[in-house]
């Protein structure tokens, strides 16, 4: 998770490969963190996503 410029948020790969950032949507005092990232046509098609669950492994 990515939290510089005071916003958490994870990096989601496209197709294995095309990183975009996911910001923080809600989830505070809960067991359950919501992050979002809405795909738009300059994407292009992909046939996979991925978020790696521990980054810093």
């Amino acid at each position: 998770m990515d939290t510089t410029g005071g916003t958490p948020s994870v990096v989601v790969l496209l197709g294995g490969t095309a990183a975009r950032q996911a910001p923080y949507l809600r989830g505070s005092g809960t067991d359950q963190l919501v992050f979002g990232y809405t795909l738009v046509a300059a994407d292009g098609e992909h046939s996979s996503l991925l978020i790696d669950p521990d980054p810093w492994s």
